[in-house]
């Protein structure tokens, strides 16, 4: 049975991404900042429905020592690590007089600081087995300019070089690192936005409409299989054409 480790399962992406890469028949390992009965409600639902082992992790991914806590968790576990899925993110946008230095800061750490550290910790296991595959959701915010982007943006742009930095360093150990940006995904949050914000967030896209949670999983799905065996340091745009 092949393991993933997916941040930021509670909600969104990677609440989708945690009941595919299940169905698939897949243990995955689910990193969430806290428990509560509604998530454990979630793993006991999945697990029961396809006779798969959902493994919960707590972390702050703003904080150094919940990250190191929770990678060390992850490395006890009798299993390899066949893919990582650094999903978690913040989102603060704002004009840049309107953002504070922590806003900045907690960015960073949340978008960008986390995936680094778990991408390298758990890259060392990876390397130790000669294999693996580590993708970063990432964001279209991170390739285009826009006014609010000091803090969101300038974080997953961060994250794309990341992406390629990392790959060229893993491939001679058989480890493939790649990203997928997103532009706007039917998600709970996105729903929530009123009709009129949708319409403008929409306009930019070229098909005119959000991708499904399953849109963005079959892609991951292709990146973490052999079949993309001779991608690394792709940034993968996922985003309906909002980018041309």
């Amino acid at each position: 049975m092949k393991t993933v480790v997916i941040t930021g399962c509670n909600r969104g992406i990677g609440k989708g991404l945690m009941e595919y890469f299940a169905s698939q028949g897949w243990h995955v390992i689910a990193i969430v900042r806290k428990a509560s009965e509604e998530f454990q409600q979630e793993l006991t639902r999945l697990s029961e429905m396809y006779q798969v082992p959902l493994t919960p992790v707590f972390a702050d991914l703003s904080d150094k020592e919940s990250l190191t806590t929770a990678v060390t968790k992850v490395s006890e576990m009798d299993c390899a690590i066949d893919v990582l899925i650094n999903n978690a993110g913040i989102n603060i946008s704002r004009p840049v007089f309107y953002l504070d230095y922590e806003d900045v800061e907690r960015s960073f750490k949340v978008n960008y600081y986390a995936p680094f550290f778990l991408s390298k910790e758990i890259g060392r296991l990876m390397i130790g087995q000669q294999s693996g595959v580590i993708l970063n959701i990432t964001s279209v915010a991170g390739l285009t300019a826009q006014p609010g982007g000091a803090a969101y943006d300038a974080s997953k742009a961060a994250l794309n070089m990341f992406t390629k930095s990392l790959a060229l360093e893993l491939a001679p150990f058989g480890v493939r690192v790649n990203a997928v940006a997103c532009s706007v995904v039917e998600t709970d949050m996105y729903k929530d936005l009123k009709p009129e914000v949708q319409k403008k967030i929409l306009k930019r896209v070229a098909l005119k409409r959000p991708s499904t949670i399953k849109e963005v999983a079959d892609v991951i799905d292709f990146l973490a299989s052999e079949k993309a065996s001779y991608m690394t340091g792709q940034i993968v745009q996922v985003d309906g054409g909002y980018t041309l």
